[in-house]
């Protein structure tokens, strides 16, 4: 450092500012010069060393997913019915990028190019960064049922409480679901079927709010292609007196 004397001998090394700039390093071993801020008038003449190796370790982390299947593929005249609608995938990778990841970008689909009227089970497929990769994914296969259009039905029908607690009254963020089912004959027929039906199971259930999904109840020969809301908001209240 050179400056006045006075200021050199009343210098503090506490007042001598030693800053490493890594803004703009990645991960690796780099070679950074430093950069000396003096007090007051003082300036520095030389650095001894010129450059300081640094080594970066980029955190990493792990994190699980939960993301709805896209089937992709199908023929103009094809619907399908997967089962679950939702997989829990697991991911590693650089921990800020895991935590900013925008889940409403990521896709997980089922490829049903070329599939013929059936049953199949399929793995997923998720496109992700090069520096995010997948370790795990629950189930691994997903349930495929591919139908003709021909057969599908599609039905509006009422949602049935079950089990509503004693006192409480229930208000749903909507008491009707549209339905698409594969399936013979019509959606008339089908809606008349006592085998059919949309319910909410409320057991032990106190007052709140809840995020529940519905059971659909189809007679034999009939498979559930979609649902919505696949989900319903449920509010339990105590009945005034």
């Amino acid at each position: 450092l050179k400056g006045p004397i006075i200021e050199l001998e009343d210098l503090s090394l506490d007042e001598v500012i030693v800053t490493l700039d890594l803004s703009t390093l990645g991960a690796g071993t780099h070679l950074v010069e430093p950069r000396i801020t003096p007090p007051n008038s003082l300036r520095a003449e030389s650095v001894i060393p010129e450059q300081i190796e640094v080594t970066i370790i980029e955190q990493r982390g792990v994190r699980d997913l939960l993301l709805p299947v896209t089937v992709v593929g199908l023929s103009p005249n094809q619907v399908a019915a997967i089962e679950p609608l939702s997989v829990t995938v697991g991911v590693e990778g650089p921990l800020l990028a895991l935590e900013t990841l925008d889940l409403s970008l990521l896709q997980l689909t089922l490829q049903a190019d070329s599939l013929t009227e059936g049953s199949y089970f399929l793995t997923p497929t998720l496109v992700l960064s090069d520096r995010i990769s997948v370790t795990s994914m629950i189930p691994a296969q997903v349930s495929l049922k591919v139908f003709s259009e021909s057969r599908l039905l599609v039905l509006t029908a009422p949602v049935q409480m079950l089990n509503l607690g004693s006192g409480l009254q229930a208000t749903l963020s909507s008491d009707v679901a549209i339905v698409r089912v594969a399936g013979p004959g019509s959606a008339t027929t089908l809606s008349r079927d006592p085998a059919f039906g949309i319910s909410l199971d409320l057991t032990g259930r106190s007052e709140g709010t809840y995020i529940v999904e519905p059971v659909i109840r189809l007679p034999a020969g009939y498979t559930l292609v979609s649902a919505v809301p696949r989900q319903l908001e449920v509010r339990l209240t105590r009945r005034s007196p």
